[in-house]
């Protein structure tokens, strides 16, 4: 199975070979990984309650980071 993003309405795939576009895996650390989940602003469809990552492939795509800024 590909890689795509995780994003609300976002539907960038690895699949899709688009020039450039890099998939990121969401961190592990706690501190980052929080930083990560509340940007992404995802809720689940069933509760309504904030969207958590089920696996360790959930990835963000290079679409939804600040070009050119190293963090």
């Amino acid at each position: 199975m590909g890689k795509e993003c995780v994003v609300f309405g976002c539907t960038n795939r690895d699949t899709d070979k688009q020039l450039g576009l890099k998939f990121h895996r969401i961190p592990k650390n706690e501190p980052r990984r929080a930083l990560w989940l509340k940007a992404i602003r995802r809720q689940d469809p069933a509760s309504g309650k904030d969207w958590a990552p089920g696996d360790e492939g959930a990835r963000v795509c290079s679409d939804h980071f600040i070009k050119g800024k190293i963090v």
